[in-house]
């Protein structure tokens, strides 16, 4: 799931975290895919240019949800009759998900019901190709369910993902609308490596960047590679 940044209450990175927080993977791990997957944690799973991966937090959901409350209310938005509000304006928070494809609504079902319990309102939209193409190509959304494709060979592609530039181009892929000066350098500096050790230095500080600054909800991923071969 990705927060677009160029909107309000998603320019908040306490908002962002809070969301991280509140939502409960396990759950849809174990009820959508039998278990079968990990938590994302890094745009590069499975390889060495993976950032390096912290000790894993408790998981407790109870004390995520208290967490999560607390750090919207640090962001000005408080509970008033049950509903998440701004402590200046009393609007609620409510935003839309858009997808492109019905397969992924069961999922934003699932952070909708998680958003519910902090009292916050969120819709999903599910959009035909043209009509969700359109939305994204003009950044014109709340938050959205999509990827981003990599390579082990990290190249000019990373500047288009993730650079100021691209969140201000139409039709580029920084869909989150991040900006930030040191993620510009590693991007430009990932394709002028010059050995593949530096290569990996560079990916992994861009990589650890990027997860810290909460742009998205982290999906799933698969710990194994399958290889098909005719014996």
């Amino acid at each position: 799931f990705i927060f677009n940044t160029r909107r309000a209450p998603f320019d908040d990175i306490r908002v962002r975290q809070a969301l991280n927080l509140v939502f409960d993977f396990d759950w849809v791990n174990k009820n959508f895919f039998y278990n079968a997957y990990n938590q994302i944690d890094s745009f590069f799973p499975n390889t060495d240019l993976a950032r390096v991966i912290p000790a894993a937090e408790p998981t407790d959901l109870r004390e995520k949800r208290r967490a999560a409350s607390a750090l919207l209310t640090e962001a000005g938005w408080i509970i008033k009759d049950g509903k998440r509000v701004n402590a200046d304006t009393l609007a609620p928070m409510q935003f839309d998900i858009i997808l492109d494809n019905p397969a992924d609504e069961k999922l934003a079902l699932s952070l909708i019901r998680a958003l519910q319990k902090m009292g916050i309102t969120a819709n999903v939209r599910v959009l035909d190709s043209a009509a969700y193409r359109g939305r994204m190509n003009d950044y014109d959304f709340d938050m959205t369910l999509s990827f981003w494709n990599s390579t082990l060979s990290p190249g000019t592609e990373q500047y288009l993902y993730w650079s100021c530039e691209a969140a201000k181009t139409p039709a580029q892929w920084n869909y989150a609308g991040i900006c930030d000066p040191e993620i510009d350098a590693l991007a430009k500096a990932i394709p002028t490596a010059k050995t593949r050790a530096e290569l990996v230095q560079y990916t992994q500080k861009l990589d650890e960047k990027l997860w810290s600054g909460q742009y998205f909800i982290p999906l799933y991923y698969n710990t194994q590679d399958y290889v098909a071969y005719w014996k």
